[in-house]
């Protein structure tokens, strides 16, 4: 997690050296903002707003999650991508009404997956499997509200996330639940998911 969070810091000092910050992250995404917003970094007085979508994964996680993401990494190190394809595992990346009936975003995800490489991937998901636990920090989740406005965007099919924990702890933040989504709005419903953010940052 340390490298990923120095490439980020980087990444901002490079790319975006003065001016206002958006930061937006998606699924283990949303740890790794999470966590850069508790860094000492000299950008955080530039940021002006914080999307989650499909997140934030670590409000609390709990031993079965942990567990499952542990397996899952060690399913996709032996047995590649295609352990996250098969019918029981591709409703967690999506929902099941996208699963069902938007074979478009299906075609999308698995391409996505499929390009992905065993060992970089599984080490991934292992290294935020470990960040989420109570040894690796806790996160001020009231000092970050308090400090960004903060936007979730959550599928009410999302199985990956707790939706129902994380809104209890995110009680601050603009949240934003849709129907018959799962854990990848802005590939289910990207029209939708780019209103919403578009509307939180005018309005907000």
């Amino acid at each position: 997690m340390a490298h990923m969070l120095a490439d980020l810091e980087a990444f901002i000092t490079s790319e975006v050296p003065t001016g206002p910050i958006v930061l937006i992250g998606h699924s283990m995404g949303t740890m790794l903002i999470s966590r850069w917003l508790s860094a000492a970094s000299s950008a955080l007085e530039r940021v002006s707003h914080v999307v989650f979508i499909g997140g934030p994964m670590e409000i609390p996680v709990a031993p079965d999650q942990h567990e499952f993401r542990l397996l899952l990494a060690d399913a996709i190190l032996s047995g590649g991508p295609t352990a996250m394809l098969d019918d029981r595992m591709l409703p967690l990346l999506t929902g099941k009404t996208t699963t069902a009936t938007r074979p478009l975003v299906n075609a999308l995800m698995r391409a996505i997956v499929m390009s992905q490489r065993n060992e970089a991937y599984a080490t991934t998901i292992h290294a935020f499997a470990e960040d989420s636990l109570p040894e690796a920090g806790t996160i001020d989740w009231d000092a970050i509200q308090t400090k960004f406005k903060v936007l979730l965007l959550c599928g009410e099919e999302d199985m990956l996330v707790g939706v129902d924990r994380v809104v209890r702890v995110l009680t601050k933040s603009t949240v934003q639940i849709m129907s018959k989504i799962g854990h990848s709005p802005m590939l289910e419903a990207p029209q939708e998911t780019a209103e919403l953010i578009a509307n939180f940052l005018e309005v907000v």
